[in-house]
Protein backbone atom coordinates (compact mmCIF):
# COMPACT_ATOMS: atom_id res chain seq x y z
CA UNK A 1 0.00 0.00 0.00
CA UNK A 2 1.35 3.40 -0.97
CA UNK A 3 0.71 6.47 1.19
CA UNK A 4 1.28 10.11 0.19
CA UNK A 5 0.37 13.54 1.51
CA UNK A 6 -2.79 15.04 0.02
CA UNK A 7 -1.85 17.96 -2.19
CA UNK A 8 -2.69 21.20 -0.42
CA UNK A 9 -2.93 19.40 2.93
CA UNK A 10 0.72 18.33 3.36
CA UNK A 11 1.50 17.43 6.97
CA UNK A 12 -2.23 17.29 7.77
CA UNK A 13 -3.77 14.47 5.74
CA UNK A 14 -2.59 11.54 3.66
CA UNK A 15 -4.25 9.24 1.13
CA UNK A 16 -3.48 5.60 0.35
CA UNK A 17 -3.72 3.98 -3.07
CA UNK A 18 -6.64 1.96 -1.65
CA UNK A 19 -8.69 5.07 -0.82
CA UNK A 20 -8.06 5.38 2.91
CA UNK A 21 -7.75 8.98 4.11
CA UNK A 22 -5.52 9.49 7.15
CA UNK A 23 -5.38 12.44 9.52
CA UNK A 24 -1.68 12.83 10.38
CA UNK A 25 -0.55 12.97 14.02
CA UNK A 26 0.32 16.58 14.85
CA UNK A 27 0.00 19.39 17.35
CA UNK A 28 -2.66 21.97 16.65
CA UNK A 29 -1.92 25.68 16.75
CA UNK A 30 -3.38 25.71 20.26
CA UNK A 31 -0.85 23.03 21.31
CA UNK A 32 -3.31 20.13 21.48
CA UNK A 33 -1.82 16.82 20.34
CA UNK A 34 -3.82 14.93 17.70
CA UNK A 35 -3.32 11.21 17.11
CA UNK A 36 -2.99 9.70 13.66
CA UNK A 37 -6.43 8.42 12.67
CA UNK A 38 -8.25 7.21 9.60
CA UNK A 39 -10.95 9.59 8.42
CA UNK A 40 -14.51 8.32 8.34
CA UNK A 41 -15.70 8.17 4.75
CA UNK A 42 -19.15 9.58 4.17
CA UNK A 43 -21.44 8.59 1.34
CA UNK A 44 -22.52 11.34 -1.07
CA UNK A 45 -26.12 11.33 -2.22
CA UNK A 46 -24.97 10.05 -5.63
CA UNK A 47 -23.09 7.11 -4.13
CA UNK A 48 -19.51 8.43 -4.02
CA UNK A 49 -17.38 8.43 -0.86
CA UNK A 50 -16.21 11.82 0.36
CA UNK A 51 -14.34 13.26 3.32
CA UNK A 52 -14.24 16.65 4.98
CA UNK A 53 -10.74 18.06 5.43
CA UNK A 54 -9.81 21.08 7.53
CA UNK A 55 -6.98 23.56 7.04
CA UNK A 56 -6.58 26.91 8.75
CA UNK A 57 -10.11 26.67 10.12
CA UNK A 58 -11.64 26.11 6.67
CA UNK A 59 -13.48 22.82 6.13
CA UNK A 60 -13.98 21.48 2.61
CA UNK A 61 -15.41 18.27 1.14
CA UNK A 62 -13.44 16.09 -1.26
CA UNK A 63 -14.45 13.01 -3.23
CA UNK A 64 -12.12 10.16 -2.30
CA UNK A 65 -11.79 8.87 -5.88
CA UNK A 66 -10.49 12.29 -6.96
CA UNK A 67 -7.94 12.37 -4.12
CA UNK A 68 -6.70 8.89 -5.10
CA UNK A 69 -6.51 9.74 -8.81
CA UNK A 70 -4.63 13.00 -8.24
CA UNK A 71 -2.12 11.24 -6.00
CA UNK A 72 -1.52 7.97 -7.87
CA UNK A 73 -2.75 8.08 -11.48
CA UNK A 74 -0.86 10.06 -14.13
CA UNK A 75 -3.07 12.35 -16.22
CA UNK A 76 -0.93 13.30 -19.26
CA UNK A 77 -3.97 14.35 -21.33
CA UNK A 78 -5.35 16.52 -18.51
CA UNK A 79 -8.71 14.72 -18.54
CA UNK A 80 -11.24 16.26 -16.14
CA UNK A 81 -13.19 13.16 -15.03
CA UNK A 82 -12.42 9.90 -13.27
CA UNK A 83 -13.98 6.65 -14.38
CA UNK A 84 -14.65 3.76 -11.98
CA UNK A 85 -13.61 0.88 -14.23
CA UNK A 86 -16.04 -1.65 -12.77
CA UNK A 87 -18.82 0.88 -12.14
CA UNK A 88 -18.54 0.53 -8.35
CA UNK A 89 -18.53 4.07 -6.95
CA UNK A 90 -17.32 2.84 -3.57
CA UNK A 91 -14.21 1.08 -4.96
CA UNK A 92 -11.60 3.83 -4.78
CA UNK A 93 -8.49 1.70 -5.32
CA UNK A 94 -6.10 3.33 -7.79
CA UNK A 95 -6.13 0.28 -10.06
CA UNK A 96 -9.93 0.57 -10.38
CA UNK A 97 -9.84 4.21 -11.55
CA UNK A 98 -8.80 6.01 -14.72
CA UNK A 99 -8.79 9.59 -15.94
CA UNK A 100 -11.19 10.26 -18.82
CA UNK A 101 -13.32 12.88 -20.51
CA UNK A 102 -17.13 13.02 -20.57
CA UNK A 103 -17.40 11.12 -23.86
CA UNK A 104 -15.09 8.32 -22.71
CA UNK A 105 -16.98 8.03 -19.41
CA UNK A 106 -20.37 7.74 -21.12
CA UNK A 107 -19.11 5.22 -23.71
CA UNK A 108 -17.66 3.09 -20.92
CA UNK A 109 -20.99 3.17 -19.06
CA UNK A 110 -22.85 1.90 -22.14
CA UNK A 111 -20.38 -0.44 -23.83
CA UNK A 112 -18.51 -1.92 -20.87
CA UNK A 113 -20.93 -1.71 -17.96
CA UNK A 114 -24.04 -2.38 -20.04
CA UNK A 115 -25.95 0.72 -18.96
CA UNK A 116 -28.67 1.88 -21.29
CA UNK A 117 -28.21 5.21 -23.06
CA UNK A 118 -30.89 7.78 -22.49
CA UNK A 119 -31.37 11.44 -23.25
CA UNK A 120 -30.73 13.06 -26.56
CA UNK A 121 -27.82 13.54 -28.92
CA UNK A 122 -25.82 10.49 -27.91
CA UNK A 123 -25.71 11.10 -24.20
CA UNK A 124 -25.67 8.13 -21.88
CA UNK A 125 -26.75 8.11 -18.28
CA UNK A 126 -25.83 6.00 -15.34
CA UNK A 127 -29.16 4.19 -15.37
CA UNK A 128 -28.72 0.50 -15.99
CA UNK A 129 -28.42 -2.96 -14.50
CA UNK A 130 -25.74 -1.90 -12.00
CA UNK A 131 -27.44 1.32 -10.95
CA UNK A 132 -31.22 1.24 -11.42
CA UNK A 133 -32.98 4.53 -10.81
Amino acid sequence: MRVVDIEGYEGLYQITDTGVVISVARKTTSGVSMKRTEKVLKLHHKGYHFVRLSKNGIISSHFVHRLVARAFIPNPHNYPQINHLQGNKQDNRAEMLEWCNQSMNMKHAVHVLGNKPFGGKGTAGVKGKDNPQ
